[in-house]
C-alpha cells in the first residue's frame, strides 16, 4: 500500500463534516454524503543532477455534498498544493472538483 496516499486519505477524513473518503470507488459502492472521492491522475516531477529529484502524485479530488454552499473544498485549500477547478451539479448533489499534489 502507498503510505503517502493513506496519509492523504486520513487528512481527508479529518475534515469537518466529511463522512467518508473513497479512492477509485467502483460502481457498486454506495457513497455516504458529504464525502470526498479521489483518484490518481498523474505526477509532478522535478529533475536535478540528471535524475528525478522530487516527485509528487497528482490526485483529482471531488467533494460531493448536497449543500451548494459547502465549505469542505475551502478546507482543502489550506493545503498549498491544492487548486479548485469547478463546481457542477449532478443527481441532486453538488460536486466541487480540484487537484492536489501530495
Amino acid at each position: 500500500m502507498n503510505e503517502r496516499r493513506l496519509l492523504l486519505h486520513q487528512k481527508f477524513l479529518s475534515i469537518n463534516r466529511v463522512k467518508a473518503a473513497y479512492f477509485n470507488p467502483t460502481n457498486d459502492v454506495k457513497m455516504v454524503y458529504p464525502c470526498i472521492r479521489y483518484s490518481l491522475v498523474g505526477e509532478a516531477v522535478r529533475f536535478a543532477a540528471n535524475g528525478r529529484y522530487i516527485t509528487r502524485d497528482r490526485y483529482l479530488v471531488t467533494v460531493i455534498d448536497p449543500d451548494p454552499d459547502s465549505q469542505i473544498y475551502k478546507e482543502l485549500e489550506k493545503n498549498p498544493y491544492y487548486s479548485f477547478e469547478r463546481m457542477y451539479s449532478a443527481d441532486g448533489l453538488c460536486h466541487f472538483t480540484g487537484s492536489i499534489y501530495f
